[in-house]
């Protein structure tokens, strides 16, 4: 199919026999921060009742078992998700059991940038936590502090370039959509560090370690019976293409915005992966059945 013609799915149950498990994206997919979205939550229902897993793949920088309470407080039932796996749990599990070069040297004493939320990484961790980052062999960045300036954060980072201190992103998201309003995120605050010659470590969509943890957990189901939907072409649709899954573009998330600008939504779509190389089966407006 030419990337002109994304073709337009009416719901999720238009292609579930083709695939056996989903990887579904959270925020701008099941819900929007203060509310669950009806359709996403059926769809989830329907899964259930076909036996076929649906794992909720987040990139927020908390843990999976936190993440599972937030979305049971939302209305997203436990019983309905096979699984949560998000950055964070990527994070954590790296700085608990160091598997490769960059996590190895990164040390204990580490300069949190972050809001209270998210101090869960913390958490049955040996980690000492400094207040100056020249005192830190590591930054962990879950995304800006309550109560730090974007000056400050600035200073912050330039401090730390100067003492060649890594980063460790638990969330690579740039932004992120609390009802309607846009708010910057982990990744954002990763990508302004690199920006200004700062190392950065990422935990999450499109990485590649959390998309082997879902494998790991969906043992017996090849790569072709895997669906990926999401928001987010940087994340979740590139997520999916490094990883050899097949994915669906939702548009009623992070694009919304560069969606409406006039032309159809599937055009307006097909044209947004185009311009962004990726090659999703299907665009939806929203999940649902």
């Amino acid at each position: 199919i030419s990337m002109n013609n994304l073709p337009f799915l009416s719901g999720l149950s238009e292609i579930a026999d083709n695939y056996d498990a989903f990887l579904i994206d959270s925020w701008g997919v099941m819900h929007n921060g203060l509310e669950p979205f009806e359709g996403a939550v059926n769809c989830l229902r329907e899964l259930k009742r076909q036996i076929k897993p649906a794992i909720i793949l987040s990139n927020s920088a908390r843990r999976s078992a936190t993440v599972i309470g937030e979305l049971a407080e939302l209305g997203i039932g436990r019983t309905l998700i096979s699984a949560v796996v998000t950055g964070g749990e990527s994070a954590w599990q790296s700085l608990q059991d160091p598997r490769d070069d960059f996590h190895e040297p990164l040390g204990s004493t580490c300069f949190y940038l972050g809001n209270k939320h998210s101090r869960v990484l913390f958490d049955e961790m040996p980690l000492t936590e400094v207040t100056s980052v020249e005192q830190a062999q590591f930054i962990l960045n879950t995304g800006p502090p309550e109560n730090m300036l974007e000056g400050e954060l600035a200073e912050n980072l330039a401090l730390a370039v100067d003492h060649d201190v890594k980063m460790l992103c638990a969330n690579p998201d740039i932004y992120y959509l609390f009802g309607a309003e846009k708010r910057f995120c982990a990744g954002e605050i990763g990508r302004r560090y690199e920006a200004i010659g700062g190392q950065v470590i990422y935990h999450g969509k499109p990485h590649r370690l959390v998309y082997e943890m879902c494998f790991n957990i969906l043992q017996n189901i090849p790569l072709h019976k895997i669906l990926a939907v999401g928001d987010s072409i940087h994340t979740d649709l590139k997520g999916a293409a490094a990883n050899g899954i097949d994915a669906v573009f939702i548009g009623n998330g992070i694009h919304h915005d560069e969606l409406k600008e006039g032309e159809s939504l599937p055009e307006a779509a097909g044209d947004l992966c185009r311009e962004n190389q990726v090659s999703p089966i299907g665009f939806m407006e929203s999940l649902c059945w």
